[in-house]
């Protein structure tokens, strides 16, 4: 399934149901799915861009499955598991919120000073990231 599928589903069913889909190593959560899935684990939502444009997306390593999931669960979410690499989940918040996009440039700087190789003293850098203008789900 692409992003533009797993929106289009989401748009269907009215920003009700979310995806996890699994890419590589990862699962990511698109549009309004990333926002509900970062309310539900504290991760960020990051903008990526697309040729069609900009698309919402929060992901995490695929050997957090069982964690994430557990929180999902925990916040109240039903999920089931359509596909071998796919979960649909809903009972969340989906709404948008400029204050949970992280910008992915300075994200990934962020996750890198952090890994421990660059001294902490070493850099100055604000925490949490903000990132632009409109928001949309689709």
């Amino acid at each position: 399934m692409t992003e533009k599928e797993i929106l289009q589903l989401q748009e269907q069913n009215e920003q009700k149901v979310f995806y996890l889909i699994a890419v590589g190593m990862f699962y990511h959560a698109y549009g309004c799915g990333a926002f509900a899935l970062a309310r539900a684990t504290g991760y960020r939502v990051l903008s990526k861009h697309r040729k069609g444009g900009d698309i919402l997306t929060c992901g995490f390593p695929a050997n957090q499955l069982d964690t994430v999931l557990q929180r999902i669960r925990e916040a109240g979410s039903e999920v089931e598991q359509t596909a071998e690499k796919t979960f649909l989940f809903r009972g969340l918040d989906g709404t948008p919120d400029e204050n949970m996009i992280a910008e992915q440039k300075f994200m990934l700087l962020y996750l890198y000073l952090h890994s421990g190789r660059v001294p902490l003293h070493a850099y100055s850098a604000p925490y949490p990231f903000t990132f632009r203008s409109s928001l949309r789900c689709n």
